[in-house]
């Protein structure tokens, strides 16, 4: 039978100090002094202990959690590790202003067609001036 119910959830109340709400293979429930409550799953990977955040009650409920948990135990018993996975995704998805502002361009192309020359003037050199190196 797990550790963790709804009803020891919702009776948890802040303290002084955080602390931890076990449940079962690695997963607890972080209580803060500030009232929040945070899912996080404990795991080792090469032995070095690591944790990773599975969100906040009452968004992640317990039976989503515990979801979220076996994704995670699924992925180190295969070797990887789920917080070098989750920052890769991340990586992969921050969009750069200069992604946005050419994707906006592009749509807006057949408008700015007839200002050609101030594209050309004003739009490109700051392509040029102000790239920053990623």
């Amino acid at each position: 039978m797990p550790a963790l119910s709804e009803a020891k959830i919702r009776a948890s109340r802040p303290k002084e100090r955080a602390y931890k709400v076990f449940d079962e293979r690695g997963l607890f429930m972080l209580v803060t002094p500030t009232g929040g409550r945070l899912w996080r799953f404990r795991y080792r990977m090469g032995g070095v202990e690591k944790l990773l955040t599975l969100g906040a009650y009452p968004d992640v409920p317990l039976k989503r959690a515990r979801e979220k948990r076996e994704d995670a135990r699924k992925l180190v018993a295969d070797g990887i590790d789920p917080s070098a996975k989750r920052q890769a995704e991340r990586a992969t998805q921050v969009e750069t202003f200069e992604a946005i502002a050419k994707e906006w361009l592009e749509l807006q192309r057949k408008s700015l067609a007839g200002i050609g020359q101030w594209r050309r003037s004003c739009v490109t050199p700051v392509w040029t001036d102000y790239r920053l190196p990623v």
